[in-house]
């Protein structure tokens, strides 16, 4: 359907949707309707675009920033809380935004984009899907164990239930408890119980250490691609994890174990990486990184933190 939108059309409701904002920058609701116009494009299709227009100020209407930003205890209030994608939504979403910046920016503090609050909630948002059903919608049968589920229904017409869901390396960890024996992720690699403990309810506020954390990694981020010697256009097309991985090879330690002091130490060694060698992997490569990726900062001794 957005395909369908001729480019005259697309050009001229972002020129006057560019246009409202510029005027007057609380205008961002009336700005995200012009913009709405186009076939196929709502709300939250347009708030990613003036969020490119305005990154600093305009929040992109993810599922993950609106369900922080209005996280409450309770079912369905938390990372399972249903969102309708309309107007008075987003609204919602960018007061309590601004009222959180707003709170983090007093005393002289620098200016919080409203990107970097975005990808903070993206990343508690998709640890909660990893993690499974301890943070996001349980299902009926969870807690019960196989002896316990009701035996199948023999009434004609009626469905059995279905089994009771497996437990994933977090679940385990978590139900053996801090005394229980290691668990281990599908990489082979032990899981970190207090680390996971501590992660299983998210922070409802950023708080200044939160910020302070989020600089510090983009800066580390930045010494990476320096030290790699990658452009950030060139970091951009590498498969995630392609950097760390190639480091944890080099110096013979584990994936997670790779954090900044490792790659400095990388760069000390003489250390470095051919030209092509990071990209086009194959899809066997691919899947390598998927899985030494996935819950990395669930180990012990993770860097990935």
């Amino acid at each position: 359907l957005v395909a369908s939108n001729s480019i005259d059309a697309i050009r001229d409701a972002s020129r006057n949707a560019f246009r409202i904002y510029e005027s007057n920058h609380a205008d961002y609701a009336k700005a995200i309707t012009t913009m709405s116009k186009l076939k196929g494009v709502g709300p939250a299709t347009a708030s990613l675009f003036l969020s490119c227009y305005d990154p600093i100020n305009v929040p992109f209407f993810s599922d993950e920033l609106y369900r922080y930003l209005h996280w409450e205890d309770g079912r369905a209030k938390r990372w399972d809380r249903k969102i309708g994608y309309t107007m008075k939504e987003y609204e919602s979403l960018y007061d309590r935004l601004q009222t959180l910046r707003e709170r983090l920016e007093k005393d002289g503090r620098e200016i919080i984009p409203a990107i970097d609050v975005e990808k903070m909630a993206y990343v508690l948002g998709k640890r909660a899907q990893q993690q499974g059903p301890i943070l996001g919608k349980r299902d009926a049968s969870e807690g019960i164990s196989e002896e316990e589920q009701p035996p199948p229904s023999k009434k004609k017409g009626k469905k059995a239930m279905p089994p009771p869901p497996s437990e994933g390396p977090v679940q385990v960890c978590l139900r053996k408890g801090p005394q229980g024996s290691p668990t281990y992720d599908e990489a082979g690699y032990e899981l970190d119980f207090d680390y996971i403990l501590k992660s299983v309810r998210p922070p409802k506020r950023l708080g200044k250490r939160g910020l302070e954390q989020l600089r510090e990694q983009r800066k580390e981020d930045e010494r990476k691609k320096e030290l790699m010697e990658v452009t950030e256009e060139q970091a951009r097309k590498l498969y995630m994890g392609a950097m760390d991985d190639k480091v944890a090879r080099d110096l013979g330690i584990a994936y997670h174990e790779v954090g900044i002091e490792e790659y400095e130490e990388w760069h000390k060694r003489g250390l470095r990486r051919k030209e092509g060698e990071l990209e086009n992997l194959d899809d066997e490569e691919r899947k390598r990184l998927e899985k030494l990726a996935t819950g990395c900062a669930l180990r012990k001794g993770s860097k990935h933190r």
